[in-house]
């Protein structure tokens, strides 16, 4: 009897023991490496003996979540720290499995956890835990477990290493090692897994023997850089699968973004803008680049060819010859009503004035000094206007008279027959007027419907100028209101463990310039180059414009006419004048 007190006592003695060095390595992991202005997550059994330990010696603020039987929903409303550092006492291996299940479905970032084994386990037997810990998504943990002897050790575990890519073995770790170090800035030729979307110029799919072997565009380019520098290999597993980037339909997301909320992938490319709705169900990166949204519209159409043979000089000497016309004229009427017993023909200055500028021979003279002398200074003002008109008339046939520019959206969209763009870009416009008939482009069609603008289609589209090539800008209308800019970054599966090193690494090469550099190194490279082939030619007299000559001189023809039928009257009332005087005084 005595020999068997003993010996529960000294079990005592040790299970005593066991527990306080549990607990004295959770309070050293969780001083050292929680921040302890935010709140430590501490999460217990309802059977736990160790919490209150834990509590009484942890100098941070902590939010206690105690598993009760029903404790599914509790956990998931009560998100309040995102269990962003963690404490996980756990009395058995299921209660830490349904825990880590549940965290998983709501949990975007990487967090820092410490879990405590209450029960006594060997080295060997940690990999069912760390197997449950990699396949939700976490792998920045420290394992604080003790063998049934009470040796307590620190382990965790590396999920790539040379020999194989989900690695389950316990690693232990010393105190003064460092307990949280980065795990995947060296993936050993492990795969990342990306769902890609060829959208040039961002990226397009670069194959060898039907595979994918690598991804071009300025944001492959960025994406094949970080696969380097984290020693990674490329697994692509969608290619063009979706029409858009991530939406919401109906309340359902779908899109290529979805597939990363259903853990098909851990990447996509290209970049995407940041929205909020995407923000709230995946990983977004830094910012890398900021994108001008404006409004094209199709080029400025040609009008009033006629007009070309009848106005052909607007310039600044019309102005000017306009106002001598006019001088010239009112000075002739004051010269003729002044002095109207020195003119032959007292009723026709007007029309044989009209009859020079038209090149028409005529007889007029008059017996006033100052006006013949206005006469010839207008002879040769005629003569002046002609050689202008010539010189002007050669520019004109040559110059396209173009419609007025869209001065606002507002007004551009009752000018064309439709307007739109992709859906992320509805949310700029969604509380205005522009919303209600707003056509919806698909991303793959983006490029499709810029290039049906450039060929003359009447469509107004909303679009990121990075997709319009800088060789059509003269050649489409690219409106000044309503402009926006937007931001762009990197979308990942949300959790991946591996998602803070990519975000390190994307904003390493936004601080060294190398994404800027990659930018310009695509405008001239792509945006520029694929339009240079186009020769600039003469292009001969098209039967359009040889048409408004006859046009113009039909008008003229006219014109001429009418001043024909005019002289006619006006001479055959002459003439009946001259012979009823005849007539009457014999």
């Amino acid at each position: 009897m005595k020999i068997f007190a003993r010996f529960l006592l000294l079990k005592i003695f040790f299970f005593n023991c066991s527990a306080r060095n549990l607990v004295e390595n959770a309070v050293f992991v969780s001083r050292q490496y929680y921040e302890h202005h935010f709140a430590t997550t501490v999460v217990w059994s309802e059977d736990s003996e160790y919490v209150d330990d834990f509590l009484m010696n942890f100098p941070g603020t902590v939010v206690l979540k105690p598993l009760l039987n029903n404790y599914d929903d509790a956990i998931r409303n009560s998100n309040d720290t995102g269990f962003e550092q963690t404490v996980f006492f756990a009395s058995s291996f299921r209660d830490y499995e349904n825990f880590m299940k549940i965290i998983d479905e709501f949990i975007r970032y990487p967090i820092l956890f410490i879990l405590v084994i209450e029960s006594s386990i060997e080295q060997s037997d940690l990999w069912k835990y760390i197997k449950v810990t990699w396949e939700n998504d976490q792998g920045d943990i420290v394992i604080i477990s003790a063998d049934k002897a009470g040796n307590v050790t620190l382990s965790t575990f590396f999920p790539y290493s040379d020999e194989t890519c989900e690695n389950y073995n316990p690693v232990i770790l010393k105190p003064n090692d460092n307990l949280f170090p980065n795990k995947f800035n060296n993936f050993y030729q492990c795969p990342v897994r990306a769902s890609v979307m060829q959208l040039m110029p961002k990226t397009h799919i670069i194959r060898s023997n039907e595979n994918v072997t690598t991804v071009g565009g300025y944001d492959g380019s960025i994406f094949m850089i970080i696969l380097d520098k984290m020693n990674a290999t490329l697994d692509v597993t969608s290619v063009d699968n979706h029409q858009a980037y991530g939406a919401f339909v109906n309340g359902s997301l779908v899109g290529s973004i979805s597939e990363l909320v259903s853990e098909r992938a851990d990447i996509l490319i290209p970049s995407g803008i940041l929205t909020r709705r995407r923000y709230l169900v995946a990983f977004a990166s830094h910012i890398y680049h900021t994108i001008d949204i404006r409004w094209i519209g199709p080029r400025r159409r040609e009008v009033y060819n006629w007009l070309k043979v009848l106005i052909p000089d607007n310039t600044q000497v019309s102005p000017f010859q306009a106002i001598v016309c006019v001088a010239f004229l009112v000075m002739t009427i004051i010269i003729h009503r002044l002095k109207r017993h020195l003119t032959h023909r007292n009723s026709c200055i007007l029309l044989h004035v009209f009859l020079i500028f038209l090149g028409q021979s005529t007889k007029f003279e008059t017996k006033s000094t100052l006006l013949n002398s206005f006469l010839s200074l207008w002879i040769w003002s005629c003569f002046i206007v002609r050689i202008e008109y010539q010189g002007d008339l050669y520019q004109s046939m040559q110059t396209v008279s173009l419609e007025e520019p869209f001065r606002s959206v507002d007004e551009a969209i009752t000018q064309v027959d439709g307007f739109g763009g992709m859906d992320v870009f509805l949310d700029f416009y969604r509380d205005i007027h522009l919303a209600s008939n707003y056509k919806i482009i698909p991303l793959l069609d983006n490029i499709k419907y810029i290039q049906r603008i450039f060929e003359g289609e009447r469509f107004l589209l909303v679009t990121d100028m990075v997709s319009v090539p800088q060789a059509i800008l003269n050649r489409i209308q690219v409106l000044k209101d309503h402009k926006s800019t937007a931001n762009t970054c990197y979308y990942m599966r949300p959790g991946w463990p591996a998602a803070k090193n990519v975000d390190h690494i994307i904003l390493s090469l936004v601080e060294g310039g190398f994404i800027e550099y990659l930018l310009s190194k695509t405008d001239r490279e792509w945006k520029i180059p694929r339009f240079q082939d186009e020769e600039v030619k003469p292009v001969g007299l098209s039967l359009t414009t040889l048409w408004t000559c006859f046009q113009g001189l039909i008008i003229m023809w006219l014109v001429c006419s009418l001043v024909l039928i005019f002289e006619i009257l006006s001479v055959s009332k002459t003439v009946r004048y001259f012979f009823e005087d005849f007539a009457k005084n014999g």
